[in-house]
């Protein structure tokens, strides 16, 4: 099998759609990439994820996000990592330090289903400072 090297562009709001429809891809339904269905497991089975409601993030180990998004009195807001483990009472995970699709604002991901049903989303993220940057919709 011959490899080739890709560079795409993924506009940073879209990344982890963008991880998805690969990944369905690469499962073998390419057909059903965009609608979030594939095959995953043997058999052409795939797990879902149970559905919750937008109010069952705020129950979520991310839950103090959402305080600390409330205690924010402007339009935007930049938070330190060390804001946001403080807020959650723990250190981040791994994959926030290093992966932008963390932070991507949606409802796949509990933590954005936080500052999401609090009316803010994820503008920037700087890793190298460990900064995130909020505004509100």
């Amino acid at each position: 099998m011959n490899l080739i090297e890709l560079s795409v562009l993924v506009p940073e709001e879209r990344v982890t759609e963008f991880y998805v429809m690969l990944g369905n891809w690469l499962g073998g339904k390419p057909d059903q990439a965009e609608n979030g269905e594939g095959s995953g497991e043997a058999g052409g089975r795939r797990r879902r994820r149970a559905r919750q409601s937008p109010r069952a993030a705020l129950n979520s180990r991310y839950a103090g996000i959402s305080e600390y998004l409330k205690e924010q009195s402007g339009q935007t807001a930049e938070a330190s990592f060390g804001d946001i483990e403080k807020a959650i009472g723990s250190n981040l995970p791994a994959s926030a330090e290093r992966h932008r699709a963390w932070w991507a604002n949606t409802e796949r991901n509990t933590q954005a289903r936080v500052w999401m049903e609090e009316g803010w989303r994820v503008d920037r993220v700087d890793f190298d400072n460990r900064t995130v940057s909020f505004s509100r919709n």
